[in-house]
């Protein structure tokens, strides 16, 4: 099953992304993010399991400004952005990220673009973003990080994410110092598996994970529209061609409240299943989040 969070702790990040405060330096010149789809290309090649969002995707669906942020309590915002904060919380875990208020901090989330996580171990999170990175390496520094010889930005123990590499438009968080030049510079390439199920979802949101020890089963994925309200679960499977009426629910495991499933269909080499999803900001509850679950909600019978 997905690691449980704890309640979100959402108020330390809006300090970091408010109109006041530290930030209120950010240079008005912004760069060009990395790709939605470049985040997909370069997680760890070994993962079996990732999430990602196009956040700016997911602002223009939402009808939100190209700079909004996820509320903070008390201030609990349009819509929208409570709608935004529940994505954003399923992608990167206690969003904040988990046990790095100083990552935090120094990000301005106004400026973030896309997010995708993997949870390792190690934890990585790629991170698309306008704002530039000798912006971003100072704010850091101010939190206490320090750059390596390897130019690797590293902190000290205690926190998940303690190495840190970046450019203008990419920046790479990790829980081994390793992993953020690798990823960086184009030295990791996502699983083949694990990238069909994420580049063939549709839609801001997504999830996926390659299953192992299924006699029939390969991967399970999805993607989400918010906007629409709806998406496609994605369920790879070892035949050909897929047979959409060998797809059957797990019985005992049952969707949330909230979700209503159309007729499956086969395409792409994978089965698919509609769906629907009433708005929810319980973030274990959304869509992208089921995927990495550890039990898949369907089986297929070759």
């Amino acid at each position: 099953m997905l690691r449980a969070p704890a309640v979100l702790a959402v108020a330390a990040l809006i300090a970091g992304c408010g109109g006041d405060g530290a930030k209120d330096d950010a240079p008005p010149s912004d760069v060009r993010p990395v790709a939605f789809g470049d985040l997909l290309a370069r997680l760890p090649h070994g993962e079996r399991k990732a999430i990602a969002l196009d956040v700016a995707g997911a602002r223009r669906e939402l009808g939100l400004p190209a700079d909004a942020a996820p509320p903070a309590p008390p201030d609990h915002g349009t819509d929208g952005g409570r709608r935004l904060r529940a994505l954003t919380a399923a992608t990167v875990l206690n969003y904040p990220i988990k046990d790095n208020g100083p990552l935090d901090r120094a990000l301005d989330y106004r400026k973030v673009a896309g997010l995708a996580r993997v949870d390792g171990p190690p934890e990585v999170v790629l991170i698309a973003t306008r704002e530039p990175w000798d912006h971003l390496r100072a704010a850091l520094e101010r939190e206490g990080w320090h750059e390596r010889r390897d130019r690797v930005l590293e902190r000290p123990p205690g926190r998940a994410l303690r190495w840190v590499a970046g450019r203008d438009g990419f920046v790479v968080a990790a829980g081994d110092p390793r992993v953020p030049a690798a990823v960086l510079h184009g030295r990791e390439h996502t699983a083949p598996a694990l990238r069909a199920l994420l580049t063939g979802a549709q839609g801001p949101a997504r999830g996926a994970q390659v299953v192992a020890g299924s006699h029939c089963l390969r991967g399970f994925g999805a993607g989400y529209s918010p906007a629409a309200a709806g998406g496609t679960f994605l369920v790879a499977v070892d035949e050909v061609p897929p047979l959409a009426y060998k797809l059957r629910p797990v019985r005992g495991r049952t969707l949330p409240v909230g979700y209503a499933t159309q007729s499956a269909r086969a395409a792409g080499g994978r089965v698919e299943v509609p769906f629907t999803f009433e708005a929810s900001t319980d973030p274990s509850a959304q869509p992208v989040a089921l995927a990495l679950a550890g039990s898949p909600y369907f089986s297929y019978r070759c």
